[in-house]
């Protein structure tokens, strides 16, 4: 059984294979190669034409921040206590981003590859549970793979990236993947209410 500390794993190498299923024969990116890596000064991919994928981000998704716990029967409630449950905080949603990065013979070679790629990503924006790995399929996740505008990452922001890494800048396409969601790890028990008590009292002063 996967853990949900592997999310971020999982994400990256669902992606690496969505990439991969369009590399075989007759596939728009036959014979290319794809990993994930860090292209840092003086990396290389082993093999030529390439992609490579590099998550640079992780940040946390606030527009789910404020879901209601997550309640559910507990799996270890004696069987003659059917009513009590375990509650948890609800996951933590991320935001994944990469970057996509075409390496070729050429320049122009370069522009078609990633054409190529970005037109199958396109076409496959939405990927779904059955194709995705580990927890993520555990959890019957449903991703969302958008390319970024320059309102997301702009053309300075790119630069102090490639900067970081001690490469001159390279063109390359920045993705962000949603739908990544992290269980929270902390569970409270919610047994049945058992016992009731009811008070009251009068206040001084009231009419007769």
């Amino acid at each position: 059984m996967a853990e949900a500390y592997q999310v971020v794993r999982d994400a990256t190498e669902s992606l690496q294979s969505l990439l991969l299923g369009a590399t075989a024969a007759g596939g728009v990116l036959q014979g290319v190669f794809v990993e994930a890596a860090v292209p840092y000064e003086g990396y290389t991919p082993a093999h030529t034409p390439a992609l490579t994928l590099f998550l640079y981000q992780v940040l946390e998704n606030t527009t789910v921040r404020n879901r209601d716990r997550t309640r559910m029967p507990d799996p270890n409630a004696a069987a003659d206590d059917p009513a009590r449950f375990i509650e948890s905080e609800p996951p933590m949603g991320l935001e994944l981003h990469y970057l996509l990065i075409p390496w070729h013979a050429t320049p122009l070679d370069e522009h078609e590859l990633l054409g190529r790629a970005m037109h199958y990503l396109y076409g496959n924006r939405v990927v779904h549970a059955v194709n995705l790995a580990g927890y993520l399929r555990e959890q019957e996740a449903t991703l969302a793979i958008q390319l970024q505008t320059e309102a997301d990452c702009t053309l300075d922001q790119l630069s102090r990236l490639w900067d970081a890494m001690g490469r001159s800048f390279k063109l390359s396409l920045s993705y962000r993947v949603r739908g990544v969601y992290m269980e929270s790890p902390e569970v409270m028990g919610a047994g049945r209410v058992l016992d009731r008590v009811i008070g009251y009292r009068q206040e001084s002063g009231g009419a007769p």
